[in-house]
């Protein structure tokens, strides 16, 4: 409160919501560092781990110019799969899935009893100034419809042209992300045949 004394509504929202968020990570955090400690514990004593680990068997060539392995080389990469994809990391996606509902809906409900506190329901900042960099493109003012007030108005040709870069932009990283998956892809298919 000392915050919203000398800073105003805003920064002593801020600051508020940092303290709540952090707290509600608390739980998060202890359930995640339990759910941590029994995927370790469940790959250590797996079953099917140990016995790829304790099994030496001459395992087929992968291609026609590979040597043979052995299944004992495959220990480390099936115990990191048994720590990970397991019962508790279901339970531990549930539990997040709930806890992420429920913080929502709690911080709904104390920023309304906040607002009530601090006697802001009706609360609305101050009309921000539009950047220097903005008026020195807006080369034509025109009327709000709303407010009646003229305002800079940025020209239709430059904002649709700046639309259409902006989708080329989304699609092209949308595309960059598809291709480099399509690459971790192969590059571990690949990983497996050399091992």
């Amino acid at each position: 409160h000392h915050i919203r004394e000398y800073f105003g509504e805003e920064v002593g929202l801020y600051f508020y919501y940092l303290g709540y968020y952090t707290s509600w990570l608390v739980p998060a955090a202890l359930v995640g560092i339990i759910v941590q400690i029994c995927c370790i514990t469940v790959a250590f004593s797996s079953k099917v781990s140990s016995d790829i680990c304790a099994a030496n068997y001459t395992m087929c060539p992968m291609c026609d110019a590979c040597d043979v392995w052995y299944s004992s080389k495959m220990c480390l990469f099936s115990s990191i799969g048994v720590a990970f994809d397991n019962g508790y990391s279901i339970f531990f996606a549930c539990f997040v899935s709930v806890w992420s509902v429920l913080y929502l809906e709690f911080w709904k409900r104390s920023c309304a009893t906040l607002a009530a506190h601090w006697e802001t329901h009706d609360f609305a900042p101050l009309e921000e100034r539009p950047r220097p960099a903005y008026l020195a493109q807006c080369r034509e003012t025109k009327k709000n419809p709303v407010t009646g007030v003229p305002e800079p108005h940025f020209p239709s040709d430059i904002q649709k042209s700046r639309r259409v870069m902006g989708a080329f932009i989304l699609l092209f990283m949308v595309g960059l992300i598809f291709g480099l998956l399509f690459l971790v892809v192969v590059v571990r298919s690949l990983s497996s045949v050399w091992v």
